[in-house]
């Protein structure tokens, strides 16, 4: 069922149904409205909340979110199409992943009391690992390092897709030279669950390394099936990352994990940085490497494969984005004056033809 209000017209685009909202932003499914009807494409619409339209600070961030995606062209990270003003409205215009987050799966997998697949979990990091190695070592146009750390990494903002791909998302809080909107002193950004020691610190000279931290703590989830910090209250969860005192990854009978795996996850999550992977693309290697003891890495079938078979909804997104762009394709037609044209089938979960 659409949301009430849904569709409607916004600008050049057309907002099909609300996909979420945060406490800066609001994000809608949405459409061109200039597309041809058989031929559309799908995008996502983030739009900072009425009540931040005025707030310096977070336009700024808005800007900056931009600015920093602009820059990052790369298969593991979903693209930024459009940025600009409708009325006293800023927005982003970014690539729409059909799927799930990997919180949502996490879920699933919990309920049922089933473990994600090695193979799953290799493919997972080794895919978000490489949208990170690209992202710390990105240069701008004048061949100087852009210094990019996403500082946001958790299971929230990691995509999965129907069509079997890994995306990583949300580069709103993201640190970088060219941002405009500086972290202030002790100011935090990102989930207390998945901060790197050096984050909570609030200190501005942190690295890639933060963000392997952050993913090493996702790599415990999906092997262990629950948080390191489960039950733990802000205070208790920094004090337990700042003290070095987070359970290590156990190999049980019924969850059989390879040891090399488990070493892989603590040094990912060592308290101090220079114990960490170096880089992203060294860790990706070093799970890569223990590919054959984990039953391979998964390939973009058997990843959507999985989620279908988890999760039921998963197979409807094809026929739900048919309803969403024939619903807005008679919408716009009405606002024209002229009758609908005949819709054609769905060719793939991202374009429709």
């Amino acid at each position: 069922m659409t949301t009430p209000g849904y569709p409607r017209t916004f600008g050049s685009y057309v907002l099909l149904d609300r996909l979420g909202e945060g406490g800066m932003s609001e994000v809608d499914l949405a459409r061109r409205a200039v597309d041809d009807a058989n031929f559309v494409r799908f995008v996502v619409i983030k739009r900072i909340h009425a009540q931040h339209q005025d707030d310096d600070g977070f336009v700024r961030m808005f800007h900056d979110e931009a600015r920093i995606n602009a820059e990052l062209q790369h298969e593991n990270i979903a693209s930024v199409y459009d940025f600009g003003q409708e009325g006293n409205e800023f927005f982003l215009a970014m690539e729409y992943v059909p799927g799930c987050d990997l919180r949502r799966v996490q879920r699933r997998l919990a309920k049922a009391r089933r473990p994600f697949p090695l193979p799953i979990v290799l493919r997972t990091c080794c895919d978000v690992l490489a949208a990170l190695d690209y992202a710390h070592h990105r240069v701008d146009t004048y061949g100087r390092s852009m210094n990019i750390v996403h500082r946001d990494v958790n299971p929230r903002n990691i995509m999965l897709s129907v069509r079997g791909e890994v995306k990583l998302i949300d580069f709103g809080v993201a640190k970088a030279d060219n941002r405009a909107e500086h972290t202030v002193g002790h100011s935090l950004k990102g989930k207390f669950a998945y901060m790197a020691p050096e984050q909570i610190e609030g200190g501005r000279d942190i690295d890639g390394r933060a963000d392997i931290f952050a993913l090493g703590i996702v790599l415990y989830e999906l092997l262990m099936g629950c948080s390191p910090v489960a039950g733990l209250n802000e205070v208790q969860t920094m004090h337990r990352i700042l003290s070095g005192q987070l359970p290590p990854v156990r190999s049980t009978p019924e969850r059989p994990i390879p040891d090399d795996l488990i070493a892989v996850h603590a040094r990912a999550c060592a308290t101090r940085p220079e114990d960490r992977f170096a880089t992203a693309g060294e860790m990706r290697q070093a799970l890569l490497d223990l590919a054959p003891q984990c039953g391979g890495v998964a390939s973009n079938q058997e990843l959507s494969d999985f989620l279908s078979e988890i999760d039921p909804d998963f197979g409807q997104v094809s026929s739900r984005l048919r309803v969403l762009r024939d619903e807005s394709t008679e919408e716009l037609s009405r606002s024209r004056g002229g009758p609908p044209p005949a819709s054609e089938p769905v060719s793939s979960p991202g374009t429709l033809a």
